[in-house]
């Protein structure tokens, strides 16, 4: 079922687009996507680039009983192997199983742990100012481009989203679709990424890029962050990390078993 169809949803004020409006549509449309995207199979490879060191970790996105599951098959740039290898197929084998035997109660928790990553999302039109700059092609589609000041008057919700008051950000929303193509971030002040004892410092850039996989579904296509990272809170090291998401399938029959997903075969069969 399609989400919108196509502008009639955005409010026109004298012929222009109402940019909060636009804005809020936009986040509607992202949160479809990360509910119907975990029904989709894909790869991950991840490159990080710190004080001269290249470090490459491939990850196969798995759906198994309704979210995902991380099966690392690269790390340190070396496939794995031997009792790697072995360690990390027990591990799905296992989480296979208890997914199987749990209780209604225990699902819903596991997903509510999901929505949980991604409530940050819904106070963005909150947590902005939105001003429609200008319009631009990409990737051969039309897009809106909307400038994103932080609101001094924001007050966050959750611990995720208070990144937002220190993001300011530009926005790429293909006309059609109403989907985030590209945002590029820049950040105000210190934030945390992905784990407490890592801080990205001012000046640092964050591009996210998205990609049509389907009718009115868009999944990430690339994320690139480059800056400086405090780790451990105590050494600064300049940071490039570049994330790209490949391979984007859904699985049929859907995965519920260890067996099931290695009769499809895998990037770790490669």
């Amino acid at each position: 079922m399609r989400i919108l169809a196509g502008l009639f949803v955005i409010p026109v004020l004298f012929g222009q687009v109402d940019p909060k409006a636009l804005l809020r549509q936009s986040v509607d449309n992202y949160n479809h996507n990360w509910r119907a995207g975990m029904a989709w199979a894909y790869t991950t490879t991840e490159v990080t680039d710190s004080a001269g060191e290249k470090d490459v970790t491939v990850t196969e996105v798995i759906p198994i009983a309704g979210t995902p599951y991380d099966r690392v098959v690269v790390k340190g740039g070396q496939k794995l192997k031997g009792d790697d290898a072995a360690r990390e197929q027990q591990k799905f084998e296992k989480t296979c199983r208890e997914r199987e035997k749990e209780s209604p109660s225990e699902r819903a928790a596991r997903m509510r742990k999901i929505e949980s990553q991604h409530d940050f999302a819904k106070e963005i039109p909150q947590a902005y100012d939105a001003k429609l700059v200008g319009e631009e092609t990409v990737d051969g589609r039309p897009a809106w481009i909307l400038e994103l000041t932080p609101r001094a008057d924001y007050h966050p919700l959750n611990t995720r989203a208070a990144m937002l008051k220190h993001i300011g950000a530009r926005l790429w929303i293909d006309k059609q679709d109403v989907q985030w193509v590209k945002a590029q971030a820049h950040v105000l002040d210190t934030i945390s990424i992905g784990w407490v004892l890592a801080r990205i410092g001012p000046g640092a850039d964050i591009t996210f890029e998205q990609t049509r996989i389907a009718d009115n579904l868009w999944m990430p296509k690339k994320i690139c962050i480059e800056g400086t990272a405090k780790i451990f809170l105590v050494h600064d090291k300049d940071l490039t990390e570049t994330i790209t998401f490949t391979g984007y399938h859904r699985p049929e029959p859907p995965v519920l078993s260890a067996s099931r997903h290695a009769a499809r075969g895998s990037y770790a069969d490669r």
